[in-house]
């Protein structure tokens, strides 16, 4: 699964809280009620990004050269469904090499200010995240595995924002499935 949080900065807060928590059970054992801890303000907070994507396979290297880091170009696109592997789509079904991702991301106005981060569950292998044709990160040779990506100074609030993430499933040696030599489906 795939989600976006935002994060409240809240230590101070949550050390006063655990403090007079700890001096009232001692005090009063009935100072605090359930109300009181539901009022608490949540500390995080997240928008899921599963659903639909567009998407282009990109085996001659056209996003490279001609940079779609901000986005795919119409004639490329095709509609995915994120979670989504390209090796179950007919004719790709042994692609190995590089794919784009892109959708529209729009950030809550009130979320300004607060540090905000994209979460994958897993990319396989490779992931290079861009937020508005600006790169904010990647995560190299380590597919199946959770990573986050700080964008808080990426993202314009209230207003739409280009999320892009080009994929590389391509053989390699630095990775799982070594070369092309193991018996291991690569998507």
């Amino acid at each position: 699964m795939l989600k976006f949080e935002t994060t409240f900065k809240m230590s101070k807060c949550i050390l006063v809280v655990i403090l007079i928590s700890c001096f009232s059970l001692f005090s009063c054992q009935n100072y605090f009620t359930e109300q009181t801890i539901e009022t608490l303000e949540p500390i995080e907070t997240s928008i899921s990004l599963d659903g639909d994507w567009k998407f282009a396979l990109d085996s001659s290297f056209d996003g490279i050269d001609h940079d779609w880091s901000g986005g795919i170009p119409e004639a490329f696109q095709q509609i995915v469904h994120v979670p989504h592997t390209w090796n179950i789509m007919d004719g790709s079904e042994d692609y190995a090499g590089k794919a784009w991702y892109q959708r529209n991301l729009v950030i809550p106005p009130d979320w300004a200010g607060k540090q905000m981060r994209l979460h994958f569950e897993a990319v396989y292998h490779d992931a290079t995240v861009y937020i508005n044709g600006v790169k904010a990160g990647e995560h190299k040779n380590a597919g199946y595995t959770p990573f986050s990506i700080d964008i808080t100074n990426l993202i314009l609030s209230g207003e739409k924002n280009e999320l892009v993430v080009l994929v590389d499933n391509a053989y390699s040696t630095t990775n799982l499935p070594y070369k092309r030599i193991f018996d291991w489906t690569n998507d």
